[in-house]
């Protein structure tokens, strides 16, 4: 018997925008949280799950980029501002 396991890579996001569903504090600006890639069949139509306590919150790409951005754009957008100044 031939078991497939899959390990899922879990990377790290920068949260640009809090979000609050029915009085609850979801996600909070200026925070980092963990997301992960979809499985195969899910990738139709989520584009990265974010880590929400012990669950996984599926995001389309449109409100990934609303409420979050990838480290390394988070990194250079902040180096470039230095830069400027």
């Amino acid at each position: 018997m031939f078991i497939e396991i899959k390990i899922m890579k879990i990377m790290k996001v920068f949260c640009k925008k809090t979000l609050f569903i029915e009085k609850k504090l979801i996600w909070q600006k200026n925070n980092i949280y963990e997301c992960k890639y979809p499985n195969n069949f899910e990738k139709n139509y989520i584009y990265l799950h974010i880590k929400y306590e012990h669950d996984w919150i599926p995001l389309n790409k449109k409100k990934f980029n609303e409420y979050f951005e990838n480290i390394e754009d988070h990194r250079n957008s902040k180096i470039n501002k230095i830069l400027k100044d």
